[in-house]
């Protein structure tokens, strides 16, 4: 599969839906590798890869091809379309906590 990163509102590049970076031919196999052994396995790649997101856990609930139920490392069900998901505020959405502050400046 591919992950394409972009910036839907201009928030970074101060132009709308720029992209900001492309993962082609990831996968969702755990011990998938590429022809010269690099890891492929999404989750893996995304967190070793991406200067813009980290790969935290699917989000429940979501439905139009995405699976709603997971045990473990794989998901049920199959992807047969694209998820388009907007990352906002920080942590799943919600409005930063003020430990989520704290935490972010123990990492500086």
């Amino acid at each position: 599969m591919h992950i394409v990163v972009a910036d839907e509102d201009g928030g970074n590049t101060g132009i709308a839906n720029t992209i900001l970076e492309i993962h082609p031919n990831v996968s969702k196999a755990i011990n998938a590798r590429s022809e010269n052994g690099t890891d492929i396995y999404y989750k893996n790649y995304i967190n070793k890869n991406s200067r813009w997101v980290w790969w935290n856990g699917h989000v429940n609930g979501i439905t139009g091809g995405c699976a709603t139920t997971f045990q473990g490392d794989h998901a049920s069900g199959a992807q047969s379309k694209p998820v388009n998901a907007s990352l906002q505020r920080g942590r799943d959405g919600a409005a930063p906590r003020a430990v989520d502050y704290i935490n972010g400046y123990n990492l500086s």
